[in-house]
């Protein structure tokens, strides 16, 4: 019986962890432009002030920052080419990256569409070459969009595992309800 549960715990553990880690996402058409990146310090941020953001971040250009309007959401950044004669092929690995845009890229000091963190920009491209052409989506990661749901993360959290324990204590119960009938 404590292997079976153990087993089930790992199970839906691993499934939990999976649908928070999946693209699956609910995305909008795809546009082109061009990214750059810059370096840290990534605080504070036009978004989030001093709040620690981790490394995957962007700052987004006017082009659809919307007013702020562009804080939180999910991009995924797919590098496509270079655009210049130093570096003409950029594109690393797979070329595409998922980025929280936590900052505003303003006219004049930005040189693309979105602006990547560092970390985020090497995960695509070699940042040799600055700038390259990119293609872009909004996506919202269906995971991260439950447990941000009007900000009320960690009690989606807590009532996952308060879901989780039940389940256990039942499925433990019913088991050992089982193991009584057999002998």
């Amino acid at each position: 019986m404590a292997v079976q549960l153990h087993f089930s715990f790992v199970s839906l553990t691993a499934l939990f962890i999976l649908s928070l880690s999946s693209i699956n996402s609910l995305t909008s058409a795809q546009d082109s432009g061009t990214a750059t990146y810059y370096t840290p310090p990534y605080t504070p941020s036009a978004c989030y002030g001093f709040e620690d953001d981790g490394v995957m971040i962007a700052a987004a250009s006017d082009t659809f920052w919307n007013d702020g309007g562009a804080c939180g959401q999910m991009y995924q950044v797919t590098c496509l080419s270079g655009t210049n004669e130093g570096t003409p092929e950029p594109c690393l690995g797979s070329g595409s990256v998922v980025v929280k845009i936590v900052d505003h890229c303003p006219p004049g000091s930005c040189r693309g569409t979105i602006d990547l963190s560092q970390e985020a920009f090497e995960s695509i491209a070699d940042t040799d070459a600055g700038v390259i052409n990119i293609s872009y989506q909004q996506c919202v990661l269906l995971s991260l969009y439950i447990l941000n749901l009007f900000g009320l993360w960690r009690l989606s959290l807590y009532i996952f595992y308060l879901l989780l324990i039940h389940f256990l204590l039942v499925y433990a119960g019913s088991e050992g309800i089982r193991e009584k009938r057999r002998q």
